[in-house]
């Protein structure tokens, strides 16, 4: 029988669990009665992962030999890896009393005691550990999680700092240790431990991952960039900085620099507005496009502003390519912030902005510009853009309203689900002229003159007129913006599809319609959100 041990304790030292475990299963079959052939196959099943079997086995070795403090202390081992700290707290505590400096089993009851929530018996216990053992890391490391579930962080971050001066690369107390910074606010310290105190490029991922989920976009990425440095392949920081960048950077931005009809009318407008010496205030650059179009057209010096900080320093290092850094300021954020005489010299000769939604009004433009004008523009500044309407269409599109409805499925009545679509637009990438049939003239619904603040909510009836037989989906929603009085751009379908899409309102049910008929349509506008409502 000895032979067979020292042959299972090769294999296991070996790393060749799952063949360790099959010769003392064997063994342990031939010997059901004897403690340590039932041991050493929990043992083995414990290393190869077979948690079930070496539960039973190290269940059956404790009514064998029910003094022993090893065989107590790997039952409630293989009961924690189960997910039952509750039953492996008594075998802990029967492994402690059996032999009471027995450090492992006494730091098993404490993290035990930790994850039932019994953090004051964790405290107790570790402390006695440490007096046993000194600052061993395993012992520090799970005092820092009791803290850190007592909410004494600070205390928690000073634990985490001796375990790093005993071992400065210990990337799991880093990503702790910076966890607990960012949790009391402290971004810079915790930037600094993560860039820093770690060599590895997998921690500084998940410690990007972190500031991620606290919000904080900035220090993510350069957690993220440095960890590609080290490691360009390392998929959690590829995965991360792609999150990011959906989150942070709409995919819109990419048509809207493809939209040639946008950007052609926006120059043409710049290049008339702009004159020698003049101020220019760009309002939401984004890449600083309108901004070197407003340089390139003779400014003085252009001000803009964006508020997504990431697009902000990419618009300075697009104009710095371009060569336009010392005539254009980017400022981060919002320009309701921008004060003159702090961020503009003086007040702007031209306004310029696009913070137009397929809906017009939608990413407040309304509110942004009555701040502007009457803040940081001269009263007689010119303003682009000029002014917008908004358009409705009645129409007939069964492919669209039934992509945005639903009636029966598989058999079963799923109506009662349209309620979900029953307040706000429907917008698709699929709206082509063929994909609707127009019943009637277009209708204006609103006028809006972005050159006087002052922007009011409105709500009014209006009247649709049909002038064809068929059936009626909804109303087609469309927006002419007029740049100047002589550059214009829309989001008809008709103009094929660039940057903007357009929306589609739609009836509850859709109704039979002739000429001559006259549905009416309440709409309303906050000065952000539009809504319509067919009666």
């Amino acid at each position: 029988m000895d032979a067979e041990f020292a042959e299972i304790g090769r294999l296991l030292q070996e790393g060749a669990f799952q063949d360790a475990y099959d010769k003392a299963a064997k063994l342990a079959a031939r010997h059901p009665d004897h403690p340590r052939t039932v041991f050493a196959a929990g043992a083995a099943a414990f290393e190869a992962g077979l948690y079930d079997e070496a539960c039973g086995f190290f269940e059956k070795a404790s009514l064998l030999s029910p003094n022993e403090p090893q065989i107590e202390n790997n039952l409630g081992a293989v009961l924690m890896q189960l997910g039952r700290p509750a039953d492996a707290l008594p075998h802990f505590k029967k492994a402690v009393q059996f032999k009471s400096d027995f450090l492992n089993a006494r730091l098993n009851l404490a993290m035990a005691s930790r994850k039932t929530g019994a953090l004051r018996e964790a405290e107790r216990e570790l402390k006695r550990c440490r007096k046993q053992a000194g600052d061993d890391p395993a012992i520090l490391r799970e005092f820092v999680e009791v803290l850190f579930a007592m909410g004494r962080m600070r205390d928690a971050a000073e634990m985490c700092r001796l375990i790093l001066k005993i071992s400065p690369q210990d990337g799991p107390v880093t990503v702790k240790l910076t966890e607990i910074l960012i949790g009391d606010g402290k971004f810079q310290e915790a930037q600094v431990a993560g860039l820093e105190l770690v060599a590895s490029a997998a921690i500084k991922a998940q410690i990007g991952d972190c500031f991620k989920a606290a919000g904080r976009s900035a220090e993510a990425r350069r957690l993220y960039y440095a960890a590609l440095s080290d490691d360009p392949a390392l998929t959690k920081a590829r995965l991360g900085l792609g999150e990011l960048n959906r989150r942070d950077v709409a995919r819109w931005h990419f048509s809207m620099l493809n939209d040639t009809h946008r950007n052609t009318a926006y120059e043409e407008a710049i290049k008339r507005a702009v004159r020698p010496d003049d101020v220019v205030l760009d309002i939401g650059t984004g890449s600083g496009l309108l901004s070197m179009m407003a340089a390139r057209a003779g400014a003085k010096h252009v001000y803009t502003c964006e508020a997504v900080p990431v697009i902000a320093d990419k618009a300075r290092e697009i104009i710095a390519l371009n060569g336009m850094a010392d005539r254009i300021t980017v400022f981060d954020g919002w320009s309701l912030g921008l004060r003159v005489g702090e961020h503009l010299p003086q007040k702007a000769d031209v306004l310029v902005s696009e913070i137009v939604d397929n809906l017009l009004i939608g990413e407040g433009i309304m509110g942004t510009l009555d701040h502007a004008l009457r803040h940081l523009v001269k009263p007689d500044a010119r303003i682009l853009p000029h002014s917008g309407r908004l358009f409705v269409t009645p129409v007939e599109t069964e492919k669209l309203f039934l992509g945005d409805r639903a009636f029966t499925s598989s058999g079963f009545d799923v109506s009662p689900f349209n309620a979900f679509t029953e307040f706000g637009n429907f917008s698709s990438d699929q709206v082509t002229p063929s994909s609707y049939r127009p019943l009637g003239p277009d209708v204006e619904v609103f006028s809006f003159d972005f050159t006087m603040p002052g922007f009011q909510d409105e709500l009014h009836e209006t009247a649709l007129q049909i002038t064809e037989a068929g059936r009626m989906h909804g109303v087609l929603i469309w927006f002419d913006l007029a740049i100047d009085l002589k550059a214009s751009i829309n989001n008809h379908p008709e103009r094929g599809r660039e940057h903007w899409g357009c929306s589609f309102v739609f009836l509850d049910r859709s109704r039979d319609v002739t000429p001559g008929d006259v549905p009416r349509l309440v709409v309303a506008h906050d000065t952000t959100t539009v809504d319509f409502r067919f009666l």
